[in-house]
């Protein structure tokens, strides 16, 4: 069995957490992108 330190899993930890919390802003982005384009194809195809 692998033992790892408090302070390794702490960092670990960490990392996952401002990871997802980039995630959840490049989803919120991408959402706000895919809105936009949809108006221009809408603006242009009508």
């Amino acid at each position: 069995m692998i033992r790892v330190s408090l302070f390794l899993q702490t960092l670990f930890a960490d990392f996952v957490t401002k990871i997802e919390v980039q995630k959840g802003l490049l989803t919120t982005r991408l959402t706000h992108l895919e809105t936009l384009y949809k108006s221009l194809m809408q603006e242009y195809f009508e």
